[in-house]
């Protein structure tokens, strides 16, 4: 039976969820109403059922204290090796990182050099279409300049022609005598050609 000044706990009921762990202190002695066990509780409104209290000990609550503190020392150096193994993590997950962002550069460098090469392709292409025409360009002004070159020798031909009847009427002229009266009819060179030729005769 509870007393008055007993130290308890509240146990597997609705409101030793919402008091976890906190130490009531007894109001008054536990009484009977209506068949069930009540007592008082300091700090707490109205009787609470005494089946749902557990009576404890302050000694015993030290020592729980004492394992306790024990066990959260044990865990705060597991939580301190934990982070320091999550710290080695992050330092390996950052060179990885690091890592891939190597590799991510590696393969835009390639594919740069993919782009630069299909650049340098078609500038090719445009090179030999150029070189191609110009060629073609060049062969074209070489035969132009070969038949300007005939058209050349030709009228040149032509022209020593013209210049060799020139020379052989003048020579005609000087060695003949004639009258004004044979030249009259003489309108072209045809004319006077054939005007000497009968005085040769």
């Amino acid at each position: 039976m509870l007393k008055k000044g007993d130290k308890v706990v509240m146990h597997t009921c609705i409101e030793a969820e919402r008091h976890n762990g906190r130490i009531w202190t007894c109001k008054t002695d536990e009484f009977e109403r209506n068949g069930q066990r009540l007592v008082f509780l300091e700090g707490f409104t109205g009787c609470f059922s005494a089946e749902y209290l557990q009576r404890v000990d302050l000694s015993d609550v030290y020592f729980a204290n004492a394992v306790i503190k024990g066990t959260l020392d044990d865990y705060s150096e597991k939580i301190e090796e934990l982070q320091e193994e999550l710290e080695r993590w992050e330092s390996g997950l950052n060179q990885i990182k690091e890592m891939y962002e190597l590799q991510r550069q590696l393969r835009q460098a390639h594919e740069e050099i993919e782009r630069l090469r299909d650049i340098e392709y078609d500038l090719n292409q445009k090179l030999q279409d150029i070189e191609y025409d110009l060629n073609k360009k060049l062969q074209e002004e070489q035969w132009n300049f070969l038949e300007c070159n005939r058209e050349r020798n030709k009228y040149k031909q032509q022209f020593e022609q013209a210049q060799a009847k020139v020379e052989r009427i003048k020579e005609c002229i000087n060695k003949k005598h004639y009258t004004t009266e044979r030249y009259d009819r003489v309108v072209s060179v045809e004319d006077l050609e054939k005007a000497l030729e009968g005085t040769e005769q």
